[in-house]
């Protein structure tokens, strides 16, 4: 704007023209204040690459306490977990939940609490298999609890400021940085993650006056965001949450009318709910191409 450029003028005025090149070596002195690179591929955008420096996961593994809810039966993807939970059903030659704690653990984040209770024994024996470089804390349900009432088996006194919480059968690239951030920023109880979702419809809309036909619109499609299953919330807000059934969305009605600040954050990145057969498909077709 002072140089006399508006929103009209020509990107090529804006662009870096001194573009540094990505590679896993990359000495992080070398980015000054550098923190995303774009991943292209044929000119078109693949993958966003965040780089992080080792104050960057101890502010965020010093502030927030992680909680996987993985207890869940996952019906409706029978018949693959009829003989397996749904957090170890694959996706790139690794189930769900190792690719989650896997993608936490770029943040710093490498101390999980998990709630078991559907086939909870397999998660534990894949874990203690693999022998991984992880601290794990299994929260065991004795019956169903709902996808927050687990939180109640933590050990409140010991919880950091902040609880994350992410869905078992979530798949995302999220930035947790930018996610704590907004939280902080905002100075939120509660912070909801939302995924931008359009939904199409094959058919032809009539917009018509009486019956008089005014406009047709081929296959229109509707835009809305829909809640992706990860959260923040600030640790008093958990403090008395009761050892029973608890579902995170009956949590949130009631709280809505109270004084707690509940913000909700727009995930751009790529996500993914394996909820059915049909997404599960889905999602691993996404991977590949990504991959290619």
């Amino acid at each position: 704007m002072l140089k006399g450029l508006t929103i009209d003028s020509s990107v090529s005025n804006f662009v870096n023209r001194k573009a540094l090149i990505y590679n896993k070596k990359i000495n992080r002195k070398n980015l000054k204040k550098v923190e995303l690179f774009p991943v292209l591929k044929r000119k078109k955008l693949i993958n966003i690459v965040p780089i992080y420096s080792n104050q960057d996961k101890t502010f965020l593994s010093s502030n927030i306490d992680t909680l996987i809810m993985a207890g869940g039966f996952g019906k409706r993807l029978h018949p693959i977990t009829k003989k397996i939970p749904k957090p170890l059903i694959k996706i790139k030659n690794k189930p769900i939940i190792e690719n989650t704690i896997n993608h936490l653990k770029k943040y710093g984040l490498d101390k999980v609490n998990v709630s078991i209770f559907y086939k909870s024994e397999k998660i534990k024996k894949y874990f203690k298999s693999k022998r991984l470089k992880l601290n794990i804390n299994f929260l065991n349900e004795k019956k169903p609890m709902g996808t927050l009432g687990s939180v109640s088996l933590l050990n409140y006194k010991n919880l950091k400021k902040n609880l994350l919480i992410y869905n078992g059968d979530i798949v995302s690239n999220i930035d947790l940085k930018n996610f704590f951030q907004f939280h902080q920023n905002t100075n939120s109880d509660i912070t909801i993650c939302a995924k931008e979702y359009i939904s199409s419809n094959p058919f032809g809309k009539l917009e018509y006056t009486g019956h008089k036909l005014k406009k047709i619109i081929e296959k229109p499609s509707n835009s809305s965001f829909i809640n992706a299953g990860i959260y923040l919330f600030k640790k008093n807000v958990i403090k008395n949450i009761k050892k029973k059934k608890i579902d995170i969305t009956d949590f949130l009605r009631n709280k809505m009318n109270s004084k707690l600040k509940i913000n909700v954050y727009p995930l751009y990145e790529y996500w993914s709910d394996i909820g059915t057969l049909e997404s599960l498909k889905q999602t691993v077709l996404d991977i590949n191409k990504r991959k290619k």
